[in-house]
């Protein structure tokens, strides 16, 4: 796998040697987003505390290797090795280089898990990614779906940190955990521009920590309009910030919740569709928050949910233009 372009058996990436980041993932095709290009079991999986023991864990990854098909264990062998692991334990050395978190999966015995994938861990990463990784916690696997239309060719990347973080938050972990300073186009932006991007990922932050915080102290339970002006604010300068991972999804939730609590049925049903709609995209519709918004939510109103439907070539919804249906929504004024 290392030594050649190596195409997956779903025919739509291969791996393959890049410039200036070792091997990467590329479309084999015009992607559209929404497509599931991965869904993959673990190779290895290891607890985390075994990993603060460092003899311990390369003879578990030792043990586990012996079980592998001898192709498996090959492919293993040629990930990425971190250098910063002594010779003796080069097993520990690719796992650390190239494990996952498995977030939802624990033993019997609670312990937090991580794991490695071969073709996932092929996968370079990008502050402004065109997919999304996931794990399925339900069925044991990593998934990955496209979240903005790809060509043929395109390499296809991820974000190893929070994407809605300032660039020098991302700089410095990704220094100090993966080793390298990423060139993605939200990284080598001009000074001013870049400094205007900060600036606008800072004043959302702070939004969220704000409507946080009044949230808790109950000054939105008397104002509707309120508490969704402040979301819609949120929720503006994330797509201004092209965001498109589930992170534009912060506002929506909150928003639905609380119109859940106000009683703004036609409102709630909106954002629920939003919602649904986006984890379908960037999630699968097998996906945990998928299943919960329909489950808790929009399966309760089997009625009035056809009637709220709309795609993007609509020109009306509810009998209101788009414009007149938006500040609707985000309660600058209510229906006669």
């Amino acid at each position: 796998m290392e030594n050649s372009p190596h195409e997956h058996p779903n025919g739509l990436f291969r791996v393959q040697s890049t410039p200036d980041k070792g091997f990467g993932l590329f479309a084999l095709q015009d992607l559209p987003r929404g497509t599931r290009i991965l869904q993959e079991d673990p190779l290895i999986t290891i607890a985390k505390e075994l990993l603060q023991q460092p003899h311990a864990a390369n003879s578990e990854i030792a043990s586990q290797l012996e079980d592998l098909p001898e192709r498996s264990r090959k492919a293993f062998l040629q990930l990425a090795n971190d250098p910063a692991q002594p010779e003796g334990l080069r097993l520990l050395g690719i796992y650390m280089r190239n494990n996952s978190s498995l977030d939802g999966i624990a033993r019997e015995d609670f312990e937090a898990m991580t794991g490695v994938f071969l073709w996932f861990s092929r996968i370079n990463h990008s502050c402004s990614p065109n997919c999304e990784a996931s794990y399925d916690s339900k069925n044991d696997h990593q998934v990955v779906h496209v979240i903005q239309d790809v060509i043929a060719g395109e390499e296809l990347t991820v974000s190893y940190v929070k994407v809605l973080s300032p660039s020098w938050v991302r700089r410095t972990k990704l220094r100090a955990s993966y080793g390298f300073d990423c060139g993605c186009s939200a990284c080598v932006l001009p000074e001013d521009q870049g400094a205007t991007r900060d600036g606008l990922i800072t004043q959302v932050q702070s939004e969220i920590q704000e409507y946080r915080y009044e949230n808790e102290l109950g000054s939105f339970n008397f104002s509707h309009r309120r508490r969704l002006g402040t979301l819609r604010l949120i929720y503006d300068t994330l797509r201004d910030l092209d965001i498109k991972d589930s992170s534009l999804g912060f506002p929506i939730q909150l928003a639905l919740q609380g119109c859940v609590c106000d009683k703004q049925l036609p409102r709630g049903l909106v954002f629920g569709i939003m919602l649904r709609n986006m984890y379908l995209t960037v999630l699968g519709g097998d996906s945990e928050e998928t299943f919960a918004i329909e489950d808790q939510f929009l399966k309760h109103h089997p009625q009035t949910i056809p009637a709220l439907e709309w795609s993007s070539a609509t020109s009306t919804i509810l009998n209101m233009p788009i414009n007149h249906f938006e500040n609707w929504l985000w309660g600058r004024y209510e229906l006669a």
